[in-house]
């Protein structure tokens, strides 16, 4: 699969709230997630991936979400993501926005940068 059959793929699970699906299917066993929050901005491995969605999924309620792309060029695509969050532990209630660059070889995402603002 090329980038944008990946990016596909994923962006419907991933609309379908299937987000640990779409991790084990298209993340490589050693992919490289990092984003530029939190106490390790840079992570390791398809099981630190799963933490970081299970942590978000523990840190904010979700009311609505709208996630756009693929948006591929050569074996790399980008997504848009804007959500209606509350942060659960300060009951903060703002708009995130992502951006999220991911990285293709072989079928497999190898590395997914992710950058935000949180209101």
């Amino acid at each position: 699969m090329d980038a944008k059959q990946v990016g596909t793929e994923l962006v419907n699970l991933c609309r379908e709230g299937r987000d640990r699906e779409a991790i084990e299917k298209f993340y490589h066993a050693d992919v490289v997630c990092s984003e530029p929050m939190g106490e390790n901005p840079q992570k390791r491995g398809i099981d630190e991936a799963y933490k970081s969605v299970e942590m978000f999924q523990n840190m904010m309620e979700v009311h609505s979400g709208d996630l756009k792309g693929p948006f591929p060029h050569g074996n790399q695509f980008t997504t848009y993501a804007n959500y209606d969050v509350t942060e659960k532990q300060s009951g903060n209630r703002f708009n995130m926005e992502e951006v999220a660059l991911y990285t293709v070889e072989d079928g497999k995402i190898t590395e997914a940068k992710f950058y935000y603002d949180m209101g």
